[in-house]
C-alpha cells in the first residue's frame, strides 16, 4: 500500500480547480472599472449608468446581467427598522416635534372628554 504525501493530497485536491481556471483564460478578460476590477467572459459587456452618489453599472452577458452600486463611503443605505426595532429604538419619542403632558388628536371625529368627577 502507498502513502500520499500531504504535499500530494493537496495538488490532487487544487489540480482539477487549476485546470479549470486555465481551460477558461482564453475565453475571459479582465473588465477593469478603475473602482475594481472582475473577470468576465469575453463576450460579456459592461454598460455605464449614472448614479447620484456612487458608481453604479452593469455588465451583461446572454442570459445574464449583474447589476453594482459601488461606494467608497461603505454600505450607503441603511434597510428600514422592523416594527418592534423602531418602537424598542424609541425614536418616536425624542420630544423634537410635540410637547411632554400634551395628548394630540386628529381635527376630525375627536369627542371631547368629560373631567373625572
Amino acid at each position: 500500500m502507498s502513502h500520499i504525501s500531504s504535499k500530494g493530497i493537496r495538488l490532487l485536491f487544487c489540480l482539477p480547480f487549476m485546470l479549470s481556471c486555465s481551460w477558461f483564460n482564453d475565453d475571459w478578460k479582465l473588465l477593469d472599472l478603475h473602482s475594481f476590477s472582475i473577470s468576465v467572459p469575453q463576450n460579456w459587456k459592461y454598460k455605464k449608468l449614472q448614479g447620484e452618489d456612487s458608481f453604479i453599472g452593469q455588465i451583461n452577458g446572454p442570459g445574464v446581467s449583474l447589476a453594482f452600486d459601488f461606494s467608497d463611503m461603505g454600505y450607503a443605505g441603511d434597510l428600514p427598522p422592523t416594527e418592534q426595532q423602531y418602537i424598542n429604538g424609541r425614536d418616536w419619542d425624542k420630544g423634537f416635534f410635540y410637547k411632554p403632558g400634551i395628548t394630540y388628536t386628529a381635527n376630525f371625529n375627536v369627542k371631547k372628554e368629560k373631567p373625572p368627577k
